[in-house]
Parts: C-alpha cells; sequence; structure tokens
C-alpha cells in the first residue's frame, strides 16, 4: 500500500489545511508510517460543529421528505460501496486487522440500516419480543 498523506479538513463544504499539520498513521503490524491524518485544532473542530449545526437546521435537509433523504442515504451508500477495497486496504494498515474481519466486520458491516440490495430490513412485529414495552413492578 502506497502511504498517503491527507492534510486537509471539511468545514462548511470548504477544505482547509488542518491547523495543526497532520500525525502519522502507524501500522501496528510493521510499525511503519502507513500515512499521515491531518490534526485540526480544537477551533477548527468547534468551527466544524457550527457550521454542521448551520447546514442541518437552514440548509435543504430539513424540508426534504423522508423518500428524498433515503434515496441520498442510498446513493452515499452506493459510493461507499465503490470505495470499499481501498477502504478496506487503509483499514488493514490502520488498524493491523486481518483482512477478512476489516472486510466482514469494518468495513463491511452495515449493520440493520439496509440490506446489500439497500432496501431496508424487514422490521420486527409487534409481538417479538424487543417490541414489547418492559414494565416495572
Amino acid at each position: 500500500m502506497v502511504e498517503s498523506t491527507l492534510s486537509e479538513i471539511l468545514i462548511g463544504g470548504s477544505w482547509v489545511p488542518a491547523a495543526a499539520g497532520t500525525y502519522p498513521v502507524i501500522d501496528p503490524a510493521t510499525e511503519e508510517i502507513a500515512g499521515r491524518a491531518p490534526e485540526a485544532s480544537v477551533e477548527q473542530a468547534r468551527e466544524a460543529a457550527r457550521a454542521a449545526r448551520e447546514a442541518f437546521e437552514h440548509g435543504p435537509w430539513p424540508r426534504m421528505s423522508s423518500a428524498e433523504r433515503g434515496e441520498r442515504l442510498r446513493e452515499a451508500a452506493a459510493r461507499f460501496r465503490e470505495a470499499a477495497p481501498d477502504l478496506v486496504d487503509l483499514t488493514v494498515a490502520e488498524t493491523g486487522s486481518l483482512r477478512p474481519v476489516a472486510v466482514s466486520q469494518q468495513v463491511g458491516a452495515r449493520g440493520r440500516a439496509a440490506s446489500p440490495s439497500g432496501s431496508p430490513p424487514a422490521s420486527r412485529s409487534a409481538s417479538s419480543p424487543a417490541s414489547r414495552p418492559t414494565t416495572s413492578r
């Protein structure tokens, strides 16, 4: 794997240099530098959080229908699946994980958000123990 360096962070839709430069990401299997990651300042983290809040409250997301939001999430999931092979290599280098673990449990983990086809998982029935409210006595 070729060592990569990321030196910018995304704040408010713009890529800006990380205030503290970069830091090395060490491959635990080889103890060599696998890449360099951006090191933001506390103020940049706060600025990014403010920008995210502003975008959430005043951007298009809160006015979208659930169908529109779902379509955007499916598009993001498709882009993630396209990038998955490279992300597996990166995960192995960053964590020292075995490739099958990186594929199935880290990069490939989907949880219950959606099936591989992109459709939502089957919901639990009302009689399912997990869906029944609990009562205390």
